[in-house]
């Protein structure tokens, strides 16, 4: 079994344990969860388990409100594919159009600046398949989480298109602005992102293998996203 199938049984558990480091544990033996199909020390805890049911239920209506994750997520995919498709122009044919990424653009112009084309195309096309692995776990496992953390990189996103305007003040940098709050608002919209239950989501969180690499990759994007404000920044300044 793998360690989400263990939650699903440690979670309602009255010998389960939080760890702030490593998640829920088993209060036995203070490690993760190994047992194969059943764990002959359960004990079924029936207030966490209606907690969990009630929790379920006004997820759910929630989503019957606002149309579901699954409705929102699939712009995720939109803006990988099409960012993608805006790399390989961009860098082949030198034609961009306004779904692309503002990370992309900088990294497109410091990489044809030094001569770096295919490394700049590589480190693109990764950073536009975050947006799709995304939309994988948003949609097809319905993991608010990852809904979270790729609206709030498509944020930072968007503050890169802001900062780039007054540097390079062209049509296409104000549609690809002007796309970035559409999409912003549409994905806030179609997900309840900022109530309890997404806070809820989060703080269980559990660090899977999946997960880990799911956020060093979204880490390193945001890094990336950092980076490439400074430099803007810097550019601002000195001109």
């Amino acid at each position: 079994m793998k360690r989400e199938d263990h939650l699903k049984f440690c979670s309602i558990c009255q010998k389960r344990q939080m760890d702030m480091q490593r998640g829920l544990v088993c209060s036995l033996t203070n490690e993760y969860a190994t047992f194969d199909e059943k764990c002959a020390d359960f004990e079924a805890d029936e207030t966490a388990i209606e907690k969990e049911l009630t929790k379920q239920r006004e997820y759910k209506k929630e989503l019957q409100k606002t149309g579901g994750v699954l409705t929102g997520s699939n712009w995720f995919l939109w803006i990988g594919v099409l960012s993608i498709l805006n790399i390989i122009l961009g860098f082949i044919v030198n034609l961009q159009f306004v779904f692309g990424l503002g990370v992309t653009q900088v990294i497109q112009g410091i990489t044809v600046e030094t001569g770096t084309e295919v490394l700049g195309i590589i480190i693109s096309i990764l950073i536009s398949g975050f947006y799709v692995w995304t939309y994988y776990l948003a949609a097809k496992k319905e993991r608010l989480w990852a809904y979270f953390a790729g609206w709030s990189i498509y944020l930072v996103d968007t503050l890169i298109y802001l900062l780039i305007l007054p540097v390079e003040f062209d049509a296409s940098i104000i549609w690809s602005l002007l796309l970035h709050a559409i999409l912003l608002v549409v994905l806030y919209s179609s997900t309840p992102l900022f109530n309890e239950n997404t806070w809820q989501n989060i703080k269980t969180f559990d660090w899977t293998h999946g997960r880990i690499a799911y956020v060093i990759y979204g880490g390193m994007i945001t890094l990336i996203q950092i980076g490439c404000l400074i430099i803007i920044g810097i550019i601002m300044i000195q001109n």
